[in-house]
């Protein structure tokens, strides 16, 4: 094995470093962004994530029942947190009805992804969809 050191001064060599140290980067924050999915009774699922490495932050909000029950995090609040494997990651979540430490399956696809619910929330009320599919906004635009 040649020393780090030895290989960066092989130009062909650092490319291939610096390439692969770049796709590492890239699949470390796959979760990044703002998820949205809509189905066809009119629930709207928006995750708003941020990655770092395999850790996981950030908000959940399901509106369901046409409006009349939503489950949102306040500004500024986290109400989701979990860790990534990959393009899969185990989310904790609460709910604003009272409901805490719900569980859920990701996995993403490019710019798709899958939610299933593995856990309810305990200890109170909640609002969560069994399964959702959602895809990533590229326009930073909040639906709601």
């Amino acid at each position: 094995m040649m020393p780090l050191t030895l290989m960066l001064l092989h130009p062909k060599k650092l490319l291939l470093f610096l390439a692969l140290c770049s796709l590492s980067a890239f699949a470390d924050e796959r979760f990044s962004g703002q998820w949205e999915g809509e189905n066809a009774a009119g629930s709207v699922l928006t995750l708003d994530l941020k990655q770092s490495a395999q850790m996981i932050n950030g908000t959940y909000c399901y509106i369901t029942q046409r409006g009349n029950r939503i489950d949102c995090a306040a500004p500024g609040e986290t109400n989701l947190r979990g860790t990534s494997t990959g393009n899969r990651a185990d989310v904790a979540f609460d709910s604003t009805f009272g409901g805490v430490n719900g569980r859920a399956f990701l996995e993403v696809e490019g710019d798709r992804m899958t939610w299933r619910l593995i856990k309810v929330p305990v200890k109170g009320g909640y609002y969560a969809p069994q399964t959702f599919t959602l895809t990533r906004n590229h326009d930073g635009i909040q639906s709601r």
